[in-house]
């Protein structure tokens, strides 16, 4: 082995202290390693290399534990990196291309380990296990292996093959009386520097040592240290010092539990996100209005919402994980304002092309003012811009009618008024084909009829509307929103009337969507995407 020149010598050790302390870091035999080390007296802390994080974490735990006056040996086991200056032990796991500026997030500075052991000087051990394969792809700027550190007065540091260091720190350096020097001397590969006087032990001789059993105390702070982490990497170091703990088990069925769910990170994410209802409801809305159908605007992320976020994820090309991110967030904002924009565009043309046929159906039908012209106007739109016209002519009509006709005639026509059903007017027309009121009893005729034939689907809309449990308010701000659209909605009093139908229907009419007068989850979330946030504040 090489021996640099001492940097600094004492001639005894520090005094024994009550306790010791060790850190092991990225060790392959951490848990072996750990109960060698608990044999001698010393309290561990063991944390895997996967990420800097984590062994930082394991470090600040270190020193929080720390006491004046122990021995300490620090561990640390994997690829080191160095920029001439300082010198890092590098993370194993998504390390991706390391240069300087990403070196420090990646990597644990061996400058922080040195001087957490500078605080025991004279009973300081940092030991460095180095890997034999695997050098990791450094930028230029980096390079494999040490630096030569600036070693803090009493700290030793020995580098080399981790075989050969585990062997250093679970023989000769916990051995009582044991001389490091030459325990050192018989390992050509391991590099020893600073505090190394001639006859140095690192536990004096003839010292007893007194095993060091699992802290309870120690393991329940631990338990709850990885409980507030809940990943993976926490819950091991929690078994690693403690593989018999009081909560072993439950680590163990949370890394399980983990493990198993495919997108629990992302699942996580969205959490912090903190969404609330009404940010919910929004985003059903949103999810809506492009077709992605979430099954509800309630504000509740059940399946059918997760469904539908894992089309919309899909679609945009992201993770189909069902659980949203800020960006998709966005996204899908932009989109549903693009679309909302794009079907309003559309509705608009829809209307305008609607009221041309309109207008042009009641040229040719209605402005004579003859009741068959009168008739087929309405047939075709009975809730278009001339409807109230026409009826109010017709009713001029009827009482024209009724003044010119017969007393039997208007006698058969009261009793088939009285009854108001197909049959009631089929036997007025039986007993007068010819008779004034002919041509209105075939309207209801063909009225009735097509009523009988909806009455399903009327019913079914009533149900659907009654099923989203909008609240008087709610009612009101829709009136108020189709008023403010142009649409005739009547007073917006939170009552559904002919007139609040009728507007409803000329919505649905323009947008494409089945015109049955009644709220759906559709008209609903179109109303929404068109009102705004005063119509979801509304829904909480």
């Amino acid at each position: 082995m090489r021996f640099p020149s001492v940097l600094i010598t004492l001639s005894c050790l520090a005094t024994p202290a009550l306790s010791d302390r060790a850190l092991l870091i990225g060790v392959d035999n951490s848990v072996a390693v750990a109960n060698a080390l608990r044999v001698a007296g010393f309290d561990t802390v063991t944390a895997t290399s996967d990420n800097a994080d984590a062994m930082r974490s394991a470090l600040s735990a270190f020193l929080i534990a720390a006491e004046p006056g122990e021995r300490r040996i620090l561990f640390l086991a994997g690829p080191t990196a160095h920029d001439g200056r300082a010198t890092w032990l590098l993370q194993t796991e998504d390390r991706g291309q390391t240069d300087r500026a990403t070196v420090d997030g990646v990597g644990l500075s061996l400058d922080a380990v040195l001087a957490t052991a500078a605080e025991a000087p004279g009973s300081a051990l940092v030991a460095v296990g180095l890997p034999e394969v695997g050098d990791p792809i450094l930028s230029e700027g980096l390079e494999i292996g040490f630096a030569n550190p600036e070693i803090p007065q009493g700290v030793t540091l020995i580098h080399g093959p981790e075989a050969d260091i585990e062997a250093i720190v679970s023989g000769p350096a916990i051995t009582p009386g044991a001389s490091l020097n030459q325990a050192l001397g018989a390992l050509d590969a391991v590099s020893a520097r600073g505090f190394l006087p001639p006859s140095f032990s690192l536990l004096p001789d003839g010292m007893v040592p007194q095993p060091v059993a699992d802290s309870r105390a120690g393991a329940l702070e631990a338990w709850r240290l990885a409980a507030a982490e809940d990943s993976v990497a926490a819950y091991r170091r929690y078994l690693l010092n403690f593989p018999d703990g009081p909560n072993a088990s439950d680590a163990r069925a949370a890394i399980e539990a983990i493990e198993a769910e495919p997108n629990r990170a992302a699942r996580l994410a969205e959490g912090a996100l903190e969404l609330d209802r009404e940010a919910r409801r929004r985003v059903q809305s949103q999810l809506t209005l492009l077709g992605y159908e979430p099954r509800g605007v309630d504000g509740i992320f059940g399946p059918g919402s997760r469904g539908a976020i894992e089309r919309f994820q899909r679609a945009e090309g992201f993770q189909p994980t069902t659980f949203l991110t800020p960006d998709q967030i966005d996204r899908l904002g932009l989109k549903a304002t693009q679309r909302q924009a794009e079907l309003e565009a559309e509705a608009e043309r829809r209307r305008i092309e609607a009221e041309r046929q309109d207008r042009a159906v009641w040229d040719a039908t209605g402005t004579a003012g003859d009741e068959a012209g009168l008739r087929t106007y309405l047939s075709r739109y009975p809730d278009g811009l001339f409807s109230e016209e026409a009826r109010e002519q017709l009713d001029a009509i009827e009482s024209e009618k009724r003044a010119a006709a017969e007393a039997a005639d208007t006698a058969e026509w009261e009793r088939a008024l009285s009854t108001d059903n197909v049959e009631g007017y089929q036997v007025y027309l039986e007993a007068r084909p010819d008779g004034v009121f002919a041509a209105e009893a075939e309207a209801r005729i063909a009225a009735l009829t097509e009523d009988a034939e909806i009455a399903d689907e009327r019913a079914a809309a009533q149900v659907s509307e009654q099923e989203l449990g909008l609240n008087s308010v709610t009612r009101m701000l829709l009136e108020r929103q189709l008023i403010e659209m142009g649409l005739d909605a009547g007073t917006a009093d939170g009552n559904f009337d002919d007139e609040t139908r009728r507007a409803i229907r000329n919505f649905q009419r323009d947008r494409d969507l089945a015109p049955t007068g009644y709220l759906s989850q559709d008209t609903v979330a179109r109303l929404i995407s068109s009102f705004g946030d005063s119509l979801l504040q509304s829904l909480r």
